[in-house]
Order: C-alpha cells, then sequence, then structure tokens
C-alpha cells in the first residue's frame, strides 16, 4: 500500500459508505477503528493487509475521524487472534469476496500465460489487470503479486523457448552457437574476438571504414538465416526482453545456459541487431553522401567566387591579404585615379 495520499484519493477510495458504517455497528475504540481500516483497505487493495504497518497513517486518521476514534488507539488493534479472524469473516461476507487458494492460483497463471503476456509485460499495468480480474472472479488478490507475475513469466518463456526451437533447424542452431567460439589463433597471433563481441558493436566515426565495417556486420547477422517468422506471434517488446537478458551477460555465461534458453537468446538479440545495423548503415550511408555534398558544395563556391574576383585572373605581385585591404579601403582606385587617361 502506498504511503502517500492526497486529499482527493482519501475522499474517493477511504470514504465510509452507509452500508460500511452499518458494518462497524456498535464496535467501539481500537475495535471500532481497526475494522474500518481493514474494511476499507480491503476494498482497496483487494486484499488484507498483511501487518498494521501496512496501513498509510495519512488512511488511519482519516478513518478515525469518520468513525470517531483517536487514531493512536490504532495500535491497539490485535493483528492476530479470534477478534481479526471474525473481522475477515465478517468483511468476506459482506465483499462476497472468498480467500485465494492454490487453485485460483494456478488458474491465474493459465489466464496471465494465454491472454496478458502476449501484449502486456509493463510490471505495473500487470499488477492493476490481475486486481481487476481477482475482482471479476470474486476472489482476494494474492498477497505477492509480484511472485505470480515472475511465475508467469518463467512459465510464458518456457513456452517460447519451445516454440522457437522448432522454428530454427539444426543448421540455424549451429549457426548461433558459432557465436560464442573464437577462431583459433595461430602460433605468434593473438586470439580473435569472438563473433558475439563483434556484432555487439557500435558504429564508429563517420566514414567509408565505419560503413564498410557495418556491412561486414550485417551480411554476418544475415548468414546465420534466421527466418522471417522466428518470432511471429509474439510482441517486439518481448524480443527485447530475451534480448535484454544476455545483452550484459558475457559468453562464458551465456554457455551455461541450457541450450533452449541459449538459443532463443542468442536468436532475439541477433534479430534486434539486425535491424539495429541496417538502420545504423542507413543513417551512416546519409551522413557519408551529406558530408560529400557538403565538400563539393564548398568547392564549387571557391570556384565560383575566384571567377568572379576582379583579379582573379591577374598575377598579384602583392599578397593577396594586401591587394584585398587596399581594395576595401579604396587606396587602389585612388592611385588609379591619379594615372594619366591615356596610361591606362
Amino acid at each position: 500500500m502506498k504511503r502517500t495520499w492526497t486529499s482527493e484519493e482519501l475522499l474517493e477510495h477511504f470514504t465510509l459508505l452507509p452500508d460500511e458504517l452499518n458494518a462497524v455497528g456498535n464496535k467501539s475504540g481500537a475495535t471500532r477503528l481497526g475494522f474500518a481500516v481493514l474494511f476499507k483497505c480491503f476494498r482497496y487493495e483487494g486484499r488484507f493487509l498483511r501487518s498494521r504497518q501496512e496501513a498509510a497513517p495519512e488512511v488511519v486518521r482519516f478513518l478515525a475521524t469518520q468513525v470517531g476514534v483517536d487514531s493512536a488507539l490504532f495500535a491497539q488493534y490485535a493483528w492476530e487472534g479470534r477478534t481479526i479472524e471474525a473481522h475477515r469473516a465478517q468483511i468476506r461476507a459482506i465483499t462476497k469476496v472468498r480467500e485465494f487458494r492454490r487453485t485460483d492460483e494456478e488458474a491465474l497463471l493459465t489466464w496471465i500465460c494465454t491472454d496478458i503476456l502476449a501484449h502486456e509485460h509493463h510490471p505495473e499495468r500487470l499488477r492493476e489487470l490481475i486486481r481487476a480480474e481477482c475482482r471479476t472472479r470474486e476472489i482476494e488478490v494474492p498477497d505477492d503479486i509480484t511472485a505470480l507475475i515472475e511465475t508467469a513469466f518463467a512459465s510464458y518463456e518456457t513456452q517460447i523457448y519451445a516454440v522457437v526451437m522448432a522454428r530454427l533447424t539444426p543448421e540455424m542452431q549451429g549457426r548461433l552457437d558459432a557465436l560464442l567460439v573464437s577462431t583459433p589463433a595461430t602460433e605468434g597471433e593473438e586470439e580473435e574476438e569472438l563473433p558475439l563481441n563483434l556484432l555487439r558493436l557500435d558504429p564508429g566515426p563517420v566514414g567509408v571504414e565505419s560503413a564498410l565495417s557495418e556491412i561486414a556486420k550485417l551480411r554476418s547477422l544475415r548468414a546465420i538465416g534466421l527466418p522471417a517468422d522466428l518470432f511471429q506471434g509474439y510482441t517486439p517488446k518481448l524480443v527485447e526482453r530475451l534480448r535484454r537478458r544476455i545483452a550484459a551477460e558475457s559468453p562464458s555465461h551465456i554457455r551455461q545456459h541450457p541450450q533452449a534458453i541459449r538459443l532463443t537468446l542468442l536468436a532475439a538479440l541477433v534479430v534486434q541487431r539486425t535491424q539495429e545495423v541496417t538502420d545504423a548503415l542507413v543513417t551512416l550511408l546519409i551522413q557519408i553522401v551529406h558530408r560529400i555534398g557538403k565538400r563539393a558544395e564548398h568547392r564549387v563556391e571557391a570556384a565560383y567566387i575566384n571567377d568572379l574576383s576582379p583579379l582573379g585572373a591577374i598575377s598579384c605581385p602583392f599578397p593577396t591579404q594586401t591587394v584585398h585591404s587596399a581594395t576595401s579601403t579604396g587606396a587602389i582606385p585612388s592611385a588609379l585615379g591619379a594615372i594619366p587617361h591615356e596610361k591606362r
């Protein structure tokens, strides 16, 4: 439960409605306040608070004002024993929401894997969807939604590994594994960089050499020969999630993964790097063409200015800077004016 609430949020989510005030009934003191907090937090969270500390102080004070009890008495509400168990049973009866069971967990996992993970992976959004589904099924929200989501992801990814492996031929599998093997170095030479590390490199500075390097990289990626429909039916976000799993792993760690996981993660990396290298190469070529155009433009401008210069075709004995200075100050025209007409 979050710790900070605005006045508007408190009014919206923690105002006791008439039927809820009736449920509070003639309870008194810590029991009255404890029941109100337990009830309204259950309405909001879809589950019972696991401890007294989970209740935000602002929420406790807001409810204490409504039931006419000092908020300090909440510390005296027993979190174990017959009283709180009776309160939970009463709240379940009023809300018609039953306790979360093992069968509910299995059903939710199936629902998440089948209907949700194909298009949604954001953790907070997944939590919202799970809470809404629990309300629809009239069951309590599980205490540890994060663990449920992680279990669902693990199960879903296991299904993906099986599908991807079925789509990879033995030759493709061999070429993917070859990314983790360096070419043996001959005597006196250093061991070559692993193909996987070379494929991870970003493009260098703008230039023909970088373009040729990216072209070679793209050819290596395409030579693996992965089918275009390898991840068909899965969102780009999921492929990105798989790719991130090995983005920072060393080749030695990647080799330790089981074959299905290793090859699926490598395939995700190759698919995304192919697109990234293609985009980088297009950008690089555009920048190179733009640079060539700029250089040609500057050369044409220089030649054009040279042709238009009055002194451009004259072999001038003075430095160019001196001539330009004399011309701009009017010294040359003044000198020309002093020369007799017939000598000009």
